[in-house]
């Protein structure tokens, strides 16, 4: 801009050392067109933190599928039938305590209780029914 303006007042025999522009305006067209470009670089910003946030959530539910597969391997080769059977007499120990905290009276049915274990000898264990007599 400058050389043009040196350029042009040359003509006149003018010498111009230095130009400044201490007025500029631009036309509303410009300004928004300007603001629309704003606008959409921060869309696509906005876009591509949500595409990262989906891929890094995915890799989280991966992650944590995979864990969850290798505990359920590791359960399935620990599971013996006394490791079951602790886990059955811990979920009657639970189960007992609830009731006993309780005002009311429960009877429960040996075979819906879970438990099929006696401590007292002179009882018999049998899976499918408990009894006195057997």
């Amino acid at each position: 801009m400058k050389r043009a303006l040196q350029e042009r007042a040359a003509l006149y025999f003018i010498l111009i050392d230095d130009v400044a522009i201490t007025h500029l305006t631009f036309t509303d067209r410009f300004l928004a067109a300007v603001e629309a470009k704003q606008t959409a670089e921060q869309d696509a910003e906005r876009v591509r933190y949500l595409v990262e946030q989906a891929v890094q959530e995915k890799k989280s539910i991966i992650v944590q599928a995979e864990g969850e597969s290798v505990s359920a391997e590791l359960i399935g080769k620990t599971m013996n039938p006394m490791y079951l059977e602790l886990k059955r007499v811990e979920g009657s120990k639970k189960v007992a305590e609830i009731l006993s905290e309780a005002n009311n009276r429960a009877f429960i049915d040996v075979d819906l209780s879970l438990i099929h274990i006696c401590r007292c000898r002179r009882y018999a264990v049998c899976r499918s029914r408990w009894s006195p007599y057997h």
